[in-house]
């Protein structure tokens, strides 16, 4: 009899390069010591582990660049970093779910920005 797999769903990151601007101007890319707070998940959801990929023992990381809105809802979501083409695609579907507390500027005013999400996904 075969023992199922344990499936491992992590975050490694919430990162981008970038600078600040206005909170009237399109999304930029975040990065620390740049003004803006950076976006908090408020709601996240898991990744569903391909059948196929996990029957096949397919791991890997993917890194998914989003844009936050001044809403905190994720728009205009793609994969910079890919894995297998079923783990990309389960990662997309995941992270275009989630919702933020936006960014902020120095005013507190709330900024759309860009950055990257890093999720591993892994078999034990």
């Amino acid at each position: 009899m075969r023992r199922a797999a344990a499936v491992v769903f992590a975050v490694l990151a919430l990162t981008a390069p970038g600078f600040a601007v206005a909170a009237d101007e399109g999304p930029v890319r975040y990065a620390e010591g740049k003004g803006l707070t950076a976006p908090v998940v408020e709601n996240k959801v898991a990744p569903v582990y391909p059948p196929e990929a996990r029957a096949e023992g397919v791991q890997g990381t993917v890194s998914v660049e989003a844009t936050v809105t001044r809403e905190g809802k994720v728009t205009d979501a793609k994969v910079s970093r890919n894995a297998d083409p079923r783990l990309d695609a389960a990662a997309l579907d995941a992270v275009r779910q989630w919702t933020f507390k936006p960014s902020r500027d120095k005013e507190g005013r709330p900024v759309a920005v860009v950055f990257t999400v890093t999720l591993r996904f892994a078999l034990r």
